[in-house]
């Protein structure tokens, strides 16, 4: 959700003390729209996110946590990924689900003007692919990085590769 902060903050006060930007894996939108094809729920599905949050916050992990990974994860990154998910308590979790799912920041993209990398993993189940290339297209100095055996975590995915990209893009703003 890093992506979405940054979307944020350059919205509200501009590129003016960024020099690159780096979004993992985010659209700008996840709420379908009659005039944005990249969706990932409706209302009513967010709905039953939010109510499963609160009812069964555990299976509301799990369910994520399934859809995040191209494989199954060993034990350690099972538990990190359940425990950081798992952090945060039902009703602030349910709050954030509502708030990053409704927010659209298809108007920030134009705004964010330093270099942009985005990266996007090729087997993604939790998100819209398309939705992560409408950032890149809709970015103006973005560039479009695939992870080919990845998801939603191409930095616990493929950490070499990710790290090897990730370096090479803040070495080329200096």
């Amino acid at each position: 959700m890093g992506s979405l902060v940054t979307w944020e903050y350059i919205s509200q006060f501009g590129t003016g003390r960024l020099d690159g930007f780096v979004s993992v894996e985010q659209q700008p939108l996840d709420l379908k729209q009659a005039d944005y094809d990249h969706g990932v729920f409706d209302f009513e599905e967010l709905r039953g996110l939010m109510e499963l949050a609160q009812t069964d916050p555990n299976e509301l992990a799990e369910t994520f946590i399934e859809q995040m990974l191209v494989e199954e994860p060993d034990h350690a990154t099972e538990n990190l990924l359940f425990d950081e998910i798992s952090r945060v308590p039902p009703a602030i979790k349910s709050a954030i689900l509502f708030d990053q799912s409704v927010r659209d920041y298809r108007s920030a993209l134009s705004k964010v003007d330093v270099p942009t990398l985005v990266c996007v993993g090729e087997d993604e189940t939790l998100l819209e692919t398309g939705g992560v290339e409408y950032v890149a297209e809709h970015t103006p100095d973005a560039e479009l990085v695939w992870f080919e055996n990845s998801s939603h975590c191409p930095f616990l995915e493929e950490p070499n590769r990710f790290n090897t990209v990730l370096a090479g893009f803040v070495d080329s703003q200096q």
